[in-house]
């Protein structure tokens, strides 16, 4: 049994200020603290403190076109018995510009990403592509939009985006054991990068009094350095491996898995009208992924559940979600699934 004392304390200031010019100026700060106490393991109580603003322009070019700038920094300081103590800075730079006209939206934006962990070589380093030889110390993001109105009820949209997610501190410096069951650091994980494509329509149906929304959407998302957790024999003392010892080297450790894709459909069936005098409110939603790991390193597959697929660990490919409510006067009943 785990006794744990949470405490929490955030400080949200923020101020909105529109010129003479009718540009938006805006800037948001937070101070957040936390601390969990483990009264059964003070081993593993741990404490943060992450310190956030952001400002935000925003210029709107007539009726058509709107233009969104701002900076972001993050400052995060973690004390911690478990993984030891941490800080890291976080500064990004970004623009998007949305274009609107009659049925077409579009909208297109780039983000420079800074991030370094305990002052240490940046993990948010950008090898320009061509020149081996040239690296920035931040990471370009670029994302865009678009939806098109085919008619009134029928909407069909698409993106395009890339995303970076750095390692965290605990994925980096956990080292800890519950049992039989051991976790180990990995300082050397690496940033996941990675991009996402969408497109989708989506159609709205109405008869009578019933009015109901079907979208339907085809997704990829492809990742390079992929993380998660693996389970092997993990030996970075390089001590001499003997029956006595082996436990204390098996369990988990986060790792980065190379190249893997996400790929799938998601339906979903949203309605609602008058059925009598009672009311029924549906979603019904089904998802198909298909989890695909790139890395055809033997070492990496071996740890595999199946090793005669290619299927990421820990995943499953159908996802299928219902949700039925009725209501009659003061009184609704639901079922979910």
């Amino acid at each position: 049994m785990c006794f744990l004392i949470v405490h929490l304390l955030f400080v949200d200031p923020y101020i909105k200020y529109i010129d003479e010019r009718n540009n938006l100026h805006q800037l948001k700060t937070r101070l957040y603290w936390v601390s969990n106490e483990n009264l059964s393991n003070a081993s593993q109580s741990n404490a943060a403190t992450v310190s956030y603003a952001d400002y935000t322009f925003q210029h709107k070019f007539g009726e058509g076109s709107t233009l969104s700038a701002g900076l972001t920094a993050i400052q995060n300081v973690v004390t911690s018995q478990l993984f030891g103590n941490h800080n890291s800075q976080n500064y990004a730079a970004y623009s998007q510009l949305e274009y609107h006209k009659n049925k077409l939206d579009l909208s297109a934006g780039l983000r420079l990403e800074y991030f370094e962990m305990d002052g240490k070589q940046p993990d948010s380093q950008f090898l320009l592509p061509g020149k081996d030889s040239i690296t920035l110390p931040f990471y370009p993001v670029l994302r865009t939009g678009l939806h098109y109105a085919i008619k009134p009820f029928t909407h069909l949209r698409a993106s395009l985006g890339q995303g970076i997610r750095y390692p965290s501190v605990a994925e980096r410096f956990t080292q800890t054991s519950v049992g039989a069951l051991n976790i180990f650091p990995n300082p050397s994980l690496q940033p996941e990068i990675g991009w996402a494509g969408e497109i989708g329509i989506k159609q709205g149906f109405k008869i009578g009094n019933w009015k109901a929304m079907l979208d339907a959407a085809l997704f990829v998302n492809q990742y390079s350095n992929m993380m998660e957790f693996s389970f092997g024999v993990f030996n970075p003392d390089s001590v001499t491996l003997t029956a006595q010892n082996l436990p204390n080297w098996i369990g988990f450790q986060a790792q980065n898995a190379e190249k893997a894709r996400i790929s799938g459909i998601d339906l979903s069936f949203n309605s609602s009208g008058q059925l009598g005098k009672v009311e029924l409110v549906s979603l019904i939603g089904y998802t198909y992924m298909n989890h695909i790991s790139l890395n055809s390193n033997p070492q990496y597959t071996a740890n595999f559940s199946d090793t005669t697929t290619n299927m990421l660990k820990y995943r499953f490919k159908h996802l299928a979600k219902a949700d039925i409510e009725a209501n009659y006067q003061k009184m609704s009943f639901g079922v979910s699934m």
